[in-house]
C-alpha cells in the first residue's frame, strides 16, 4: 500500500512541459515536487508517436544522454511508447534516429 501511495502522490505532484520539438525530436521537462528521499517510485510516461515513426528508430534519453528503456504499447490502433523515469525534475528527449 505504501508504494501505491508514493506513486499516486508523485503523479499528483508532477507535470510535463514542452521544451522543444521538430519533425524528428521532442524534448520535455518533468517537474516533480515530492521529496526525493521519501518518494522513490518510478513514474510511467506514455507518449503517442507519429505513425510515420518506426519503433526501431526511436530513442528516449535523459538529460545526460543516458538511454531510457522503452516498450511499445498498443492503444486502440495508436503507436504508444511507455517508459519509466525517476520522480525527479529532469529533462528527457524522444528522438527519431536517421
Amino acid at each position: 500500500m505504501a508504494d501505491i501511495h508514493k506513486y499516486q502522490t508523485e503523479r499528483s505532484a508532477s507535470a510535463l512541459s514542452l521544451v522543444s520539438s521538430d519533425a524528428g525530436h521532442l524534448s520535455f521537462k518533468l517537474s516533480c515536487l515530492t521529496d526525493a528521499d521519501l518518494y522513490d517510485q518510478p513514474l510511467t510516461i506514455d507518449a503517442e508517436i507519429p505513425g510515420s515513426w518506426t519503433r526501431d528508430r526511436i530513442a528516449v534519453t535523459d538529460s545526460r544522454g543516458g538511454d531510457i528503456a522503452v516498450r511499445s504499447v498498443p492503444d486502440s490502433g495508436r503507436a504508444v511508447l511507455r517508459f519509466d523515469v525517476a520522480p525527479r525534475t529532469a529533462t528527457y528527449e524522444i528522438r527519431l534516429s536517421p
